[in-house]
């Protein structure tokens, strides 16, 4: 049914302008239901066409705000029928209820400035900022860490050790790495001897981490032998303080994750691109927000993830040479770098807002300048 009601809304010019009519309408009618703090979801829920009501969603992104609000068990299920649709809807009818807006973005896409420093490392795995805004990345079977500041590039010796996906400390100088199935602590200056930090079950192999603003860390792990995925939580002095392994009805919240951020603007949820084909955000009573999966049967290879001032879930896609922009809600409402990335891998965004991305093959890390966070929260 839902098919067709897409095909019938896109099919017809007139349908198409005479819902362009109804979703301002259905905006403003909206915005003035936000103000109503009484409203229920039954009442945000009570228009009686579905395709621009979805759409009206999918355009003014704090509705969903409202719906978080209010709505109760009874209603879960149909929010979360309601949200995987809009998605699909709002991508495929956009540029047509709106084609100058798409001519628009597309040129201010276009403007946006990219710069490129080569660094000389072949296959470059991650990236992340230093509190005093340097960049520290790693590569792949490379026994070192490398520092970028001010455009110059140093080496931090791990003494034998290969980092592999690195975290740096929001309030100090420790960075964290993993090498193989082991996690090791050292200093941003290099001037520690790495030593192993946490004690982990063998059969864990180790994948991307993050600190939290209260200074846990949060590491992803893979099971081979188990065939499963979790999250644990560690602090500073190593001790496991959390684990999301599985939801209150014993499903297994991942299959494989890969990087993980924290989301400090939606209530600190854990961010993971797992098993390279989609996003899943897991708020803190280890439940799912949503799940990204792209728009339709995209053939994806989702890796680094970071969150930006909005709240907003930026991830590179490995295969697609490009970077998408996720909000909250889990709706993608931006692509960029189609034009200027290679095999993206790490990203992180520094202080200024410019996203910092690690490119596989070439060893380059390209800059995508902070006037992109305009785009982005337009």
């Amino acid at each position: 049914m839902r098919d067709n009601a897409k095909k019938n809304l896109l099919n017809s010019p007139a349908k198409i302008e005479r819902r362009k009519q109804q979703l301002d309408s259905a905006i403003k009618e909206l915005e003035l239901k936000m103000e109503e703090p009484d409203k229920s979801i039954e009442d945000i829920l009570a228009f009686n066409d579905d395709n621009w009501k979805t759409n009206c969603y999918g355009r003014n992104f704090t509705s969903f705000a409202i719906i978080d609000d209010s709505v109760d068990k009874m209603m879960s299920e149909k929010r979360s029928e309601l949200e995987d649709f809009i998605g699909t809807v709002f991508q495929e009818t956009y540029g047509k209820f709106y084609p100058e807006r798409v001519i628009e973005e597309k040129e201010m896409l276009k403007s946006i400035q990219v710069k490129e420093i080569n660094t000389e490392v072949e296959f470059l795995m991650d990236i992340v900022c230093a509190p005093r805004g340097a960049m520290i990345f790693s590569a792949q079977n490379n026994a070192s860490l490398f520092r970028i500041e001010r455009e110059r590039k140093s080496v931090l010796p791990c003494l034998g050790y290969n980092p592999e996906y690195i975290a740096i400390s929001p309030s100090s100088d420790v960075l964290l790495f993993t090498s193989l199935k082991d996690l090791f602590k050292t200093t941003i200056a290099g001037n520690m001897k790495p030593e192993k930090f946490g004690k982990l079950d063998s059969f864990w192999d180790l994948n991307g981490l993050t600190f939290s603003d209260n200074e846990h860390v949060y590491l992803c792990l893979k099971s081979e032998k188990e065939k499963r995925g979790a999250v644990v939580c560690l602090n500073m002095s190593g001790d496991n303080v959390g684990e999301y392994f599985q939801n209150k009805k014993g499903d297994n919240l991942f299959v494989n994750p890969i990087y993980i951020a924290e989301n400090k603007m939606s209530d600190c949820d854990i961010c993971v691109s797992d098993n390279y084909s989609e996003v899943r955000c897991i708020k803190k009573n280890k439940e799912k927000r949503f799940v990204y999966k792209g728009v339709g049967k995209e053939d994806l290879n989702l890796r680094g993830i970071d969150c930006d001032r909005y709240g907003n879930i930026i991830v590179s896609d490995f295969r697609n040479n490009n970077l998408h922009i996720v909000n909250k809600r889990g709706i993608c409402i931006r692509r960029v770098g189609e034009d200027s990335l290679c095999k993206p891998t790490g990203l992180c965004i520094d202080l200024q807002g410019n996203i910092w991305v690690a490119e596989y093959e070439g060893g380059k890390i390209k800059v995508i300048e902070k006037c992109a966070e305009h785009i982005i929260s337009r």
